[in-house]
């Protein structure tokens, strides 16, 4: 697929994204309560989610995946897996979250296919560039946790000012920080809140 063609589709599946909730497998004692966490925030209107492997092994995560992601299809939600791309050529989902200990963006498509939505986490500014070099088509940005508001906002300025074409989800981990970046109008970019139990 043309690069420009690929670039185009991988926008209209993130378009209109601007929550996403990143659920950690190990965060919850069982299934249906991931399941049931999952399906309050489908309700809610929410139409992209990020599921992390964690510290859980490949078995229990494909089939675990495989039924987030049938409940997703039910809400034609954007789903993405951080952890075992095993697992994601396996199921092939919408999209994937690579970081720096992952392979190359390149091989990362011919396993998965040229339309496959690659997310980058980024720690570090530096990380950001790295990024979007290599071609990403979105970038979770956080924080280290030990952050004040005060330093997330001002990471959040920064973002807002030297990132434009590419989707960002600044990572916050709280309802309150999100109003309170919505407030001083970082709305450029995408936001998204670390979902627990």
């Amino acid at each position: 697929m043309k690069t420009t063609l690929k670039n185009e589709y991988n926008k209209i599946k993130l378009f209109g994204k601007n929550l996403c909730i990143k659920v950690i497998v190990g965060d919850y004692e069982n299934e249906n309560d991931l399941l049931d966490a999952i399906a309050i925030e489908l309700e809610k209107g929410v139409q992209f989610f990020q599921l992390n492997q964690g510290e859980c092994g490949d078995k229990i995560f494909l089939e675990l995946s495989q039924k987030v992601q049938q409940l997703l299809s039910m809400y034609d939600a954007t789903f993405v897996i951080k952890g075992s791309l095993a697992v994601s050529y396996f199921l092939k989902p919408d999209g994937v979250l690579l970081d720096n200990n992952d392979i190359d963006f390149g091989r990362v498509r011919e396993l998965l296919g040229e339309t496959i939505i690659i997310g980058y986490e980024c720690v570090e500014k530096d990380d950001i560039d790295i990024a979007i070099k290599r071609g990403a088509d979105y970038l979770i940005v956080s924080t280290p946790s030990s952050s004040t508001k005060n330093v997330v906002i001002e990471y959040a300025k920064w973002v807002y000012e030297n990132v434009n074409n590419t989707p960002v989800f600044l990572e916050v981990d709280s309802v309150e920080m999100r109003t309170k970046l919505d407030s001083i109008k970082i709305d450029k970019h995408l936001l998204l809140i670390n979902q627990h139990k």
